[in-house]
């Protein structure tokens, strides 16, 4: 990983915390959106609320742990991307403005993008690098 630049989205940053024992420290001083943090928080309410595969004070332990997450990354707002632009990555990679965000900050960085979701990974491999959590890092 070293003098690679990564922009981590929300799916990959639940996969870190999910694997624990220091896996978030691969994303420390690497990039993600500020939104990606609301993505994660909803992706732990919906696996301990709405599906329960996981109980309300472990999801609450992983939401409280994004704020040692994020003061250890780069955080790329809308307006350093710029709302035009993503709308415009959107529009021409066939994408929701989400999936474009990243794009757009990805290439804006030259950096890799970081994904455990395949739909992402698909339309982005032709715009970004693309890679994943566990070919970062040994994920067991």
């Amino acid at each position: 990983m070293t003098g690679s630049t990564y922009l981590f989205d929300a799916s990959s940053l639940v996969e870190l915390i999910k694997q624990g024992d220091g896996a978030t420290a691969a994303a420390f001083d690497q990039y993600t959106l500020s939104l990606a943090f609301y993505e994660v928080g909803n992706s732990f309410w919906n696996d301990s609320a709405a599906q329960q595969l996981l109980s309300r004070e472990d999801a609450t332990a992983a939401v409280d742990f994004l704020a040692t997450i994020r003061a250890e990354m780069n955080v790329v707002t809308l307006p350093e991307v710029g709302a035009a632009t993503v709308f415009e990555t959107a529009w021409n990679e066939g994408v929701t403005y989400y999936v474009g965000a990243y794009l757009a900050a990805t290439q804006e960085l030259s950096a890799t993008l970081v994904t455990e979701d395949g739909g992402m990974a698909d339309h982005a491999s032709d715009s970004v690098d693309v890679t994943t959590a566990e070919e970062i890092i040994p994920i067991e």
